[in-house]
């Protein structure tokens, strides 16, 4: 079609006009590092599908990292077993054959001692020769309906009670280090400080506590000591891209980043410590899947982003350090 004189210069006013705004949009594509990082692809490290001689497990149950000597243990099988391996290479350590698999669902930590599983038949403690624990007594102040135990490189508990609403640290030597949540006594906190469904949890490298809760989809964070600092990551984001549908898993690593696995579209955000989006990774990448249905996530002493996948099986390994 044909433009007459009149036609053609309304066009180019039209486009003059617009120019700007385009290249405005260009610069701020460019510029922006939220933008510009999203769909970031995860380094694989390694994967841990089976333990050499014993074939391809069919289920895990769950994981543990000990941060006192860098290991994680799973309870899987066939055989039924606690199985480790190297927390930074993958390396397979020790198989400790089990009569047969606890039924899930089940808590288990290591922490510089035995083995312990929590399920609803009670507990069982497997010591370091493999051996079941028979004279093992429960740590005293353990909540009453334990979700998740995290451990600390001195060898501290820190254990989660969902559904009462309360955080227990356990020191070393059993004693009570504090406790968040739960009685307050006389003195007002603030309001971001109650503690609301405790969903996971993680300790960054100076002992600093991160609490995802479930039912607000917050991120708050402790000191070592139990006090309450500040919310660092809130659901209700004014920005759409950084905006958490359903958080479900928490971990920090060495860079005191913050990785939240996101049930509502199946992605894993980051944020730095002051709750500012950083790289947001879909599911998949050239190599296939990189996770289907997360149970469980922490880092290792050497910054790999432990993720167990229970659709698989798989224990699959990412290296954070090449992150920008």
């Amino acid at each position: 079609m044909k433009l007459d004189a009149a036609s053609a210069y309304a066009l180019q006013c039209r486009m003059r006009n617009r120019f700007p705004l385009i290249a405005f949009l260009l610069l701020l594509f460019t510029a922006s590092p939220a933008l510009a990082q999203n769909f970031t692809e995860l380094p694989r490290a390694f994967e841990v599908r089976g333990y050499p001689g014993q074939g391809d497990f069919q289920f895990i149950t769950a994981a543990a990292l000990d941060r006192t000597d860098n290991t994680v243990t799973l309870l899987a099988g066939p055989p039924a077993g606690l199985f480790t391996f190297d927390a930074d290479t993958g390396a397979a350590l020790m198989f400790t054959p089990l009569e047969k698999a606890p039924a899930p669902p089940a808590v288990m930590w290591r922490c510089g001692g035995p083995t312990v599983i929590l399920t609803h038949a009670g507990f069982l403690a497997i010591g370091p020769d493999g051996l079941p624990v028979k004279d093992f007594t429960p740590p005293e102040h353990i909540p009453d309906a334990l979700s998740r135990a995290v451990c600390s490189p001195s060898g501290e508990l820190v254990f989660f009670d969902s559904a009462n609403a309360r955080i227990h640290a356990i020191a070393r030597n059993q004693e009570l280090k504090f406790v968040i949540g739960g009685q307050t006594g006389d003195k007002p906190l603030p309001r971001d400080a109650a503690l609301l469904a405790p969903a996971d949890g993680a300790l960054d490298a100076v002992g600093e506590l991160y609490v995802l809760e479930g039912k607000t989809g917050a991120v708050k964070r402790y000191s070592h000591r139990g006090e309450f600092r500040r919310v660092v990551v809130r659901r209700n984001s004014m920005d759409a891209s950084v905006r958490l549908s359903r958080p479900a898993l928490l971990a920090v690593d060495l860079q005191t980043r913050i990785w939240l696995f996101d049930q509502g579209d199946m992605s894993l955000k980051v944020y730095d410590d002051f709750g500012y989006l950083e790289y947001f990774i879909t599911n998949t990448d050239r190599d296939g899947f990189l996770f289907q249905e997360p149970q469980w996530m922490s880092v290792s002493r050497d910054n790999r982003l432990l993720l167990l996948d229970a659709a698989v099986p798989v224990l699959r390994a990412f290296d954070l350090n090449a992150l920008q």
